[in-house]
């Protein structure tokens, strides 16, 4: 979506996201989501500290949500553009 859009060269991984959401691509919450599961990922994979095992579980537990909301906010941008596209193609009578 960021190379669709043109948005340039991002500066780093969060103006990625910002950007996208500075250009109307995805939404304010959908723009939070995306850096509060980047945060948490984080927290894992460099283990900044040590990782509270409660606190993961809680994580994927009660906000597995929150990759199904992502996972359909994208599916139906794609789908959008699938259809916009169809419709360019589409011969004229």
């Amino acid at each position: 979506m960021y190379k669709y859009k043109n948005l340039g060269i991002p500066k780093d991984e969060d103006s990625v996201i910002g950007n996208l959401h500075k250009n109307k691509v995805i939404n304010k919450e959908v723009k939070d989501l995306i850096l509060n599961l980047k945060g948490f990922r984080n927290i894992l994979v460099h283990k900044y500290g040590t990782v509270d095992d409660e606190l993961v579980y809680e994580n994927l537990t009660e906000n597995i949500d929150d990759f199904e909301k992502l996972k359909n906010y994208f599916l139906e941008i794609i789908n959008k553009k699938d259809k916009e596209n169809a419709n360019k193609t589409k011969p004229m009578k």
